[in-house]
């Protein structure tokens, strides 16, 4: 995993590094954080009573997203959480780990002019 401080330390020796004759040259970084996160803990979820598989993941990731492959996914992750490893028959009560699905940012992280 890269830390905030070695991915701005890279920048610094880069501007660093730079010829001193390359006054009209900028130099671009873009610290994508989200995806050096490496925090899981946003992909558990606590079954409530009434809660069905397709109801958590679109509510986690979207109407858009691939729900079959997700719930597919999330079955073979979480085997004791289904009733003989029906998608259908969720058990309330256990938390389950969802998939973890790396997107593009839904918003730029800031971006940087040296």
């Amino acid at each position: 995993m890269i830390g905030s401080k070695s991915c701005w330390s890279a920048a610094l020796l880069i501007a660093i590094a730079a010829p001193s004759h390359a006054q009209d040259t900028a130099l671009v970084l873009q610290y994508n954080s989200e995806l050096l996160a490496g925090d899981d803990s946003g992909n558990r979820h606590r079954v409530q009573q009434g809660e069905t598989l397709y109801s958590i993941l679109r509510t986690h990731f979207g109407r858009d997203a691939d729900l079959l492959g997700l719930a597919r996914e999330t079955v073979a992750l979480n085997p004791e959480a289904f009733r003989g490893g029906d998608m259908n028959r969720l058990l309330a009560g256990q938390t389950i780990t969802l998939p973890h699905v790396v997107a593009a940012p839904s918003e730029p992280d800031d971006i940087y002019f040296f």
